[in-house]
Order: C-alpha cells, then sequence, then structure tokens
C-alpha cells in the first residue's frame, strides 16, 4: 500500500524547466490516517501568466471534510471553505471527481508573487487546514506519507474511488526508486483517472 512506503521523498516530480503557461497540479488527500489514497479530496492547478501573477484554480474536491487553503496569503481563496466557491456545503457532493457527472468551472483567482518565486515553491509553500479532523495538511517531509504531490503537468487526477496507485500503475514504481518511471504520470489508466479535456486554468 501507499501508506506502507517510508524513507522516500515522493512529494514532488522534478521539473527543472518553468515555461509560462505550463500547467501545475497539486493534489491532496484529506485524512491520512483513514485514507483511499485517491488524492482527489482537493486538487488544485495553477499557471503563471505573467512574472509576478500566478493563476490559481480549484478544479476537483473529492472530499467531504471542512478544508481551508493557508499560505497564499490574503488571497480571496483563503478567506473561505473551500466548498462554498462552489455553492456547495461540505458533504453535499463531490466536484469534478466523478466520471460522467456534469463539469462544473473551477473556481479561479491570480495571486501576485514576487518574480523570483519558482511555481514549486510557491505551491509547496501551500498547506491545506482541515477543520473537520483538526489537523494541517501539508507537503510530505522525507519518509512520511504522501498527502500532497505537485506534477508539473496538466494532470488527470484519480477519479472517485479509485486508488492513485491503481490510475497510475508506475506510480508506487516511482516512490520506491525515483530513478525509476519519473514519467509515471503520463501512464494513466483511462478507467480510473478523471477525463482532463475540458480544462482548464488557460482557458
Amino acid at each position: 500500500l501507499i501508506i506502507e512506503v517510508g524513507g522516500v521523498d515522493c512529494s514532488t516530480v522534478e521539473e527543472p524547466q518553468q515555461p509560462e503557461s505550463a500547467v501545475y497540479t497539486m493534489c491532496f488527500e484529506d485524512e491520512p490516517i483513514t485514507a483511499d489514497y485517491d488524492m482527489n479530496d482537493l486538487v488544485l492547478q495553477a499557471v503563471r501568466i505573467k512574472d509576478t501573477k500566478i493563476q490559481l484554480a480549484i478544479v476537483a474536491l473529492g472530499g467531504f471534510d471542512e478544508l481551508w487553503i493557508k499560505g497564499i496569503g490574503n488571497a480571496y481563496m483563503a478567506s473561505k471553505e473551500v466548498h462554498e466557491f462552489f455553492g456547495i456545503e461540505p458533504g453535499e457532493m463531490f466536484v469534478n471527481t466523478e466520471k460522467g457527472k456534469q463539469w462544473i468551472n473551477p473556481f479561479t483567482e491570480v495571486i501576485t508573487v514576487d518574480k523570483s518565486v519558482r511555481m514549486d515553491d510557491f505551491l509547496k509553500g501551500i498547506t491545506v487546514w482541515n477543520a473537520t479532523t483538526g489537523k494541517m495538511l501539508a507537503m510530505p517531509k522525507q519518509g512520511e506519507a504522501p498527502i500532497a504531490i505537485i506534477i508539473p503537468d496538466n494532470f488527470a487526477w484519480p477519479q472517485e474511488g479509485h486508488r492513485i496507485t491503481s490510475a497510475y500503475t508506475n506510480f508506487l514504481k516511482w516512490v520506491q526508486n525515483m530513478n525509476l518511471s519519473g514519467d509515471w504520470y503520463l501512464y494513466g489508466d483511462v478507467n480510473n483517472i478523471y477525463p482532463i479535456d475540458q480544462l482548464l486554468t488557460t482557458k
């Protein structure tokens, strides 16, 4: 199981180049102790539109916990519980995690950053407060379970109820040895991932 992996930092896919308009995806698991590890409880996507401007979007909510985004300063996105941006209550419905259900447009906001801030560093600074459990969700440290991951791509997150290891069969190989299957996120099982042809922040 993914939670049995230890001693490996599997939090970020390395990507040295950061061209403007490249989409980055950040996925959170909201309850690490009882996790199903579909990594879609909160999905954010970001694109740098100018040197000092990053467009951040909430694109999917596959969890029912009350979640608050932190680490983005006084951005409006930090002022409300994430479900509120879609006009729903926590536990009312999933957002963009079930194939065949109506697509709901992401909530987006442009955030001002220093031009020296790299996209991956910006995303690593984002944390999520789970008000339901009273726990803070953040990028994992060495050896910790991957409750958050960053992918330098327009990433198709797992569908509701599908572990990331079944949606991306090479993910576990990469976790165990980061010298292998570094492109695991390019080879998803179409039956287990959410279709993203209708996305996204660059549109």
